[in-house]
């Protein structure tokens, strides 16, 4: 009787997730490919006829798992985007009941990590990773590192391995978790793994670490800068952790600390916090901007969704705990709603306007000038418009180049394409 109780419970907290997670991410559904996600299809061609493709153009080689979910996708369902929302939505719901599971085993408390589970369903600082699809690696990573971090919990040694060298082919970052099971042991204050265990992780990890550096003089990545080693990487690491801090963990902390008047029942909270500490490190050392993209928090996120949770259980008032899950819900959701779409929806923007364009003109040479981003991403757009092909688009093209092309010009104030003569 008791089984059968805890089964049903298991249920509706599934369920519970699966609705949050929809509810939150639903406005992605209409935004269609950007960006990026041209890029990817663009290349499902070449992999098809030459599948080692991708290591001539590291770091693409370690993103292996979003081109093969890619692939499926467009075997199964085309260009319609609808279907790889829908998959990468539910990758994050699968992530969202994983936490629950590794939070609850970590922390010996089922109620904690359900709580974990629900705040980082509806968290939406790492919103990049669901709402973009050529971030879709981030969620891979999410999916096979926190499977891995369950497993090897659990002392299935050999699923722990199969599923973190499929994380490793899905982002480079994945060799954090080398620094997440010595933690993950402390934590939950059990005895280390025999040396074979880690022997085997290890061995994997110095084979990935050789490829790696023998693709690195080819690596785009760390030959135009984009990342460096340096000093800059501890502004950058503090920047990130205050940005997925504020407010929510500062406000539970201050609530804690006013209702019991100590710090330390919120002790606990730490383990989160190292966790997404350590999460964080492999990206800080970009340079393009001062802190850590919201995709790149998906993991880290993780880690603070924990400490949230362990800190909203030391409120000694039920009220207050009950009003700030619900205060959190609310502001994340609206915020993912009404401020976080219209940001994805403008820039979607250029590429969905050229179909539209494309859909309602028949096929011909196109010149295109002011167009915001890679003429690559604007020339993959003529595979949701039937009748035209790569080479009817031309990007910023002399007169001289394109006589007789229809001609458009991007314009950022109005969003739209103007005709010119």
């Amino acid at each position: 009787m008791q089984d059968a109780q805890i089964l049903k419970n298991g249920i509706r907290f599934v369920l519970l997730i699966a609705v949050l997670c929809i509810f939150a991410y639903l406005p992605a559904f209409n935004n269609g490919f950007i960006s990026d996600d041209y890029v990817i299809l663009g290349r499902l061609d070449t992999l098809q006829h030459d599948p080692w493709r991708l290591f001539s153009e590291p770091p693409e080689c370690f993103r292996l798992t979003s081109y093969l979910c890619f692939g499926a996708l467009r075997f199964l369902f085309g260009y319609h985007a609808e279907a790889y929302y829908g998959f990468n939505l539910l990758l994050h719901i699968i992530n969202s009941l994983l936490i629950w599971k590794l939070v609850s085993e970590l922390s010996g408390s089922a109620q904690t990590g359900m709580l974990a589970g629900v705040l980082f369903a509806t968290f939406q600082g790492h919103q990049e990773a669901t709402m973009w699809l050529a971030a879709m690696n981030e969620s891979l990573l999410g999916f096979f590192l926190l499977s891995c971090l369950l497993l090897w919990k659990r002392r299935r040694i050999a699923g722990a391995a199969c599923t973190y060298l499929a994380a490793l082919f899905s982002k480079e970052s994945a060799l954090m978790l080398i620094g997440l099971l010595p933690w993950m042991e402390r934590a939950s204050e059990r005895q280390g793994r025999r040396r074979i265990a880690y022997g085997l992780l290890i061995s994997i990890s110095i084979g990935y670490v050789a490829l790696f550096l023998a693709l690195v003089a080819r690596n785009f990545m760390l030959t135009s800068g984009t990342y460096s080693l340096g000093f800059h990487a501890i502004p950058v690491f503090l920047r990130s952790m205050h940005r997925l801090l504020f407010p929510w963990i500062y406000l539970a902390f201050v609530i804690v600390l006013t209702q019991r008047r100590r710090v330390y029942p919120a002790a606990p909270a730490v383990h989160g916090l190292v966790f997404a500490a350590i999460a964080f490190l492999p990206y800080v050392f970009l340079t393009y901007q001062h802190y850590v993209p919201s995709r790149q928090e998906y993991l880290a996120s993780a880690g603070s969704a924990w400490s949230l949770a362990v800190l909203i259980r030391e409120f000694s008032k039920p009220a207050w705990r009950k009003a700030f899950i619900a205060i959190f819900i609310v502001v994340n959701m609206g915020y993912l709603w009404f401020r976080k779409d219209a940001q994805f929806e403008q820039r979607a923007a250029p590429t969905n306007q050229l179909i539209e364009v494309l859909r309602a003109t028949p096929p011909r040479n196109l010149a295109l000038s002011g167009f915001p981003g890679n003429p690559w991403i604007a020339r993959n757009t003529f595979r949701l418009a039937p009748g035209w092909k790569m080479e009817f688009i031309h990007v910023d093209a002399d007169r001289s180049e394109c006589q007789d092309c229809m001609r458009l010009r991007w314009d950022p104030d109005s969003g739209r394409y103007i005709k010119q003569q």
